[in-house]
Formats: C-alpha cells, structure tokens, sequence
C-alpha cells in the first residue's frame, strides 16, 4: 500500500524538516479522530522526507497492520525499533503482533524488551503473564500478572487471572510441579497460612 493508493486525487507535497513536528501533530490529530486515511497520507509525507522516522514507521506500521498487510505491518515496526531501539510502545505492538501469529518466542523477546524499556508499561506485563500462562509457565504468568498490578492496582483483568494462575499453580500435583517450573509445595492459602500460624 503506498500513499498514491491512500490519497489517490492529491499529490503528497514536499515538507521540509522544519514543518516535520507540524506535520506529526496533524497527523496524530487525524489519528485519534479516526481518520486513519487522512493520517496515514501524512505520516507518509514524513517518511518521505525522513524515510527512519520511527514514529512515523510505528504509527503507519500499524495502519497496516489494521488493513491486514501483516508482513509489512512487522517490516514497518522492525524498523522503528532498528533506528529507535528504545522504543518501548514499538516493541509492545510488534509483541502483540507475533502473539497473534503464534510466534510465541518472538513475542516473549519483544514483550521483554519492551519492559526492560520501560517496566511500568502495563499492557506488555500483562500480555506477558498471558503468554506464560498459554504455555502453562505458570510461575512466569503470576511473576507477570502481579508486576501489571503493582503498576495498576485497580487493573481487574490481572486481578482476574493471577486468581486463576494461582488456583492453578494450588491444583499441580507434587509429581508434575517441576516439570512447570514450580516449587515443590503449592503456596499456602491464606486459610492455611492462618491456620499453621
């Protein structure tokens, strides 16, 4: 997909690097006013004239990836976080985009570098916790989930599915804890913690 094929009856004009911010701005203005069309011409103009702009590269990477272009999508991405390799949002979206693809090692790297970036990035600490939890690494998926709920503690969705990882991890059989990477006792509930002090 190229801008010709966005913004068919305009010619995309030239902008020079000092009209590059003002460009963004009314482009991010399109953008949450879900003129995605109209968004895209311009984070195109950008690229044109700044081809490695990573918020440029992010932003059109995940137009693409909404039009279905996946390939392109992850090609787009890739390079944002190449030129801008702090980029944590740019590694959180290409994670949920493997995740999708069921690249779960690809996901899981990028999920974990997105947090490195920047730990109290939620949504990667929580998707992280479901990735674990998906392959049933259980003691990874809580690690996850409680770090999401350190950063927001009112995020319900954690809340919901650390319950449910450590109801799981308390019904492992001692024989099978290992083999998930668990200790070898189930945690105590807080009925048994009582109850043994």
């Amino acid at each position: 997909m190229s801008s010709a094929d966005i913004c068919p009856d305009s010619p995309l004009p030239q902008i020079g690097d000092a009209d590059i911010q003002q460009v963004l701005q009314e482009a991010l203005s399109h953008l949450q006013d879900g003129r995605l069309p109209e968004a895209e011409c311009l984070y195109q103009q950008v690229l044109q004239r700044q081809p490695d702009h990573p918020i440029a590269l992010h932003v059109v990477g995940l137009l693409h990836y909404q039009a279905g272009h996946v390939q392109r999508a992850i090609a787009l991405l890739e390079r944002a976080i190449t030129v801008k390799p702090d980029f944590a949002e740019a590694y959180k979206n290409l994670a949920n985009i493997y995740a999708e693809l069921e690249h779960w090692d690809n996901s899981s790297a990028k999920y974990r570098r997105a947090i490195e970036l920047s730990p109290g990035l939620i949504e990667a600490q929580y998707n992280l916790g479901a990735l674990f939890q998906h392959q049933n690494r259980l003691e990874d998926a809580k690690k996850h989930y409680q770090q999401a709920l350190d950063c927001k503690p009112d995020f319900v969705e954690a809340s919901n599915r650390l319950g449910e990882v450590l109801r799981l991890i308390a019904q492992v059989s001692p024989a099978n804890r290992e083999g998930l990477g668990l200790p070898a006792e189930a945690p105590l509930s807080q009925q048994e913690q009582q109850a043994k002090d």
